[in-house]
């Protein structure tokens, strides 16, 4: 391709729709190439149902670094279970979730694919975020079904995060669907929902994000308007609802590993 090696980079070009990030393989922040450099030998990951534009060449080009998640507010309430399950918490179980329940580094979700199994509670008025980290084994068959965490408004609406097998994140809100996003790794995600007076957000973090925080959607206020009242943690379908597929599915493996709720800023 007419290139020096020694001075050649792959650039790949911010482009929103993409969600992808300005960055190069010199000195970028691409964490699988080696020492900064791509090689013959560099494997490149991309995310299921995504792909990715670079441009090959030997210009130096000038990056912005992307501009940060703003953490949520300081944590008012941190349930991670090596307490037992605390009684503001209501298990809501599938006839099918015979075998959900039990506390192994967190509140554990051993049942059918495509039943619901979840925690529900009260959301405290001073909050201002809600975050949860969830583990969904590779083996599970859940999709619809997947873990997420979803919460209620007193007027009904909805609005729901979850991750599937085939590795793409659900956003449900208010009957509609959105899969635009997906993990980069099998292993926990942390789910994020804040509000304040304009927006309410959905960002996924933790090491199923490479540790980069990604926001996933953002609502006006007004469409979400209020405080929400009720959350849900763990299995459900897109309506948040105690309900279940025809078909249950083969059992599988999933996990609440902690709960917090985050104050306002």
């Amino acid at each position: 391709m007419c290139r020096d090696p020694a001075r050649a980079t792959l650039y790949f070009p911010s482009i929103p729709a993409l969600k992808q990030r300005a960055t190069t393989s010199r000195g970028g922040s691409l964490p699988p190439l080696p020492q900064g450099q791509a090689g013959p030998a560099t494997t490149i990951p991309l995310k299921p149902y995504a792909g990715a534009v670079f441009i090959l060449d030997e210009k130096d080009h000038a990056l912005e670094a992307a501009a940060p998640q703003a953490a949520p507010g300081a944590v008012i309430m941190d349930e991670d279970f090596t307490r037992g399950l605390d009684k503001s918490w209501q298990p809501v179980l599938s006839p099918h979730a015979k075998d959900a329940g039990k506390l192994d580094a967190g509140y554990v979700l051993q049942v059918p694919a495509n039943v619901h199994a979840y925690l529900e509670r009260n959301i405290p008025a001073e909050a201002g975020a809600i975050s949860a980290r969830l583990w969904q084994d590779g083996k599970d068959e859940a999709q619809q079904w997947g873990p997420g965490l979803a919460l209620l408004w007193p007027d009904g609406k909805i609005l729901r995060a979850n991750i599937r097998k085939d590795g793409r994140l659900t956003i449900s809100a208010n009957g509609s669907e959105n899969l635009d996003a997906s993990i980069t790794a099998r292993a926990p995600v942390e789910f994020i929902i804040r509000w304040d007076k304009d927006h309410v957000k959905i960002i996924a973090a933790g090491p199923a994000m490479g540790d980069l925080p990604e926001e996933l959607a953002i609502f006006p206020r007004a469409t979400f308007p209020g405080q929400p009242s009720v959350m849900r943690v763990g299995k459900m379908p897109n309506n948040a609802g105690p309900h279940d597929h025809g078909d249950p599915g083969p059992a599988g493996f999933n996990r609440i590993e902690w709960i917090r709720v985050h104050g306002t800023h």
